[in-house]
């Protein structure tokens, strides 16, 4: 059975970078039941996740929330910080699609607090972004500012744009003390 699952998997995997997206929604539900059947709740939840990514990436924030919904416990359970990281934004985007901002910027924080415990920062620097423009578009410039900052700081190296960016921040922060 974890043969099926990981033949499933692979399918779905090349099928999500084909954007072919629904379809492979499906076949990470499948190998998700074949994995849980087999015992393997991590690998399940992990297949779960990746549903919720095929689906948001079709339109279906609805679906994806529900597919990854529950998974961060999961991998809590596991001692695995960075996949529960993870399930978490997964779930902050799909919150994030369907309108629901403040739960999702909830499930960000968490996530983003979780990647510092674990020293990761490329995934923590997206999600600071995230934060971000949740801030900004709640009408919070300075915390939007603040998480920005935080991002690009962590990020490395960052683009011009970014550089850039990192400079405005300064003058606005030395002009708001």
């Amino acid at each position: 059975m974890p043969d099926r699952a990981e033949q499933l998997k692979q399918q779905a995997t090349d099928l999500y970078k084909q954007k072919g997206y629904l379809p492979a929604a499906q076949l990470f539900g499948e190998a998700a039941e074949l994995y849980r059947e087999a015992g393997n709740e991590t690998a399940s939840a992990e297949m779960h996740n990746n549903r919720s990514v095929a689906l948001l990436q079709s339109g279906d924030a609805a679906q994806a929330l529900q597919a990854a919904a529950g998974t961060d416990q999961v991998f809590a359970l596991a001692g695995e910080v960075r996949l529960q990281a993870m399930a978490l934004s997964n779930q902050a985007a799909a919150l994030e699609e369907l309108g629901r901002q403040a739960e999702a910027l909830a499930l960000y924080q968490q996530a983003s607090a979780l990647l510092q415990s674990t020293g990761e920062t490329e995934m923590r620097s997206i999600i600071l972004k995230r934060i971000s423009s949740l801030k900004m578009r709640s009408g919070k410039a300075l915390e939007s500012l603040a998480a920005m900052d935080s991002a690009l700081t962590i990020e490395k190296p960052a683009s011009p744009k970014e550089k850039l960016i990192k400079r405005l921040l300064k003058i606005v922060n030395h002009n708001i003390r």
